[in-house]
């Protein structure tokens, strides 16, 4: 996780830092989602959202959560996973698309 560790559900406000109460309300449901998930991960959970709502303090403190108990987590951006996918199919890829599909569906 690296410099994501230190995002975790402690330093996160359960009303997120925007001053619209109805942002608030829509975090605070976000965060109380994201904590069930990180308590029970089964499935997926998919988080929307414009620039800076929290969407990356969330996923990470969900995986930071799992990893502590020792759950298996898998983080990365849509767009990075995007790339990883398609260059998958590259001939030289490291990696085939399959193996790496299966990675992130069972993670």
């Amino acid at each position: 996780m690296g410099s994501l560790t230190r995002f975790t559900f402690d330093n996160l406000s359960p009303q997120g830092r925007s001053g619209n109460p109805i942002n608030q309300e829509q975090f605070a449901r976000a965060y109380e989602a994201a904590k069930t998930f990180a308590s029970q991960p089964k499935g997926w959970l998919i988080l929307v959202g414009p620039d800076g709502c929290g969407k990356t303090h969330l996923t990470a403190a969900i995986a930071n959560e799992c990893l502590s108990h020792g759950y298996p987590a898998f983080f990365i951006s849509t767009p990075d996973l995007l790339d990883h996918l398609r260059s998958a199919f590259s001939p030289n890829s490291e990696i085939v698309y399959d193996e790496f599909f299966n990675q992130v569906r069972n993670a």
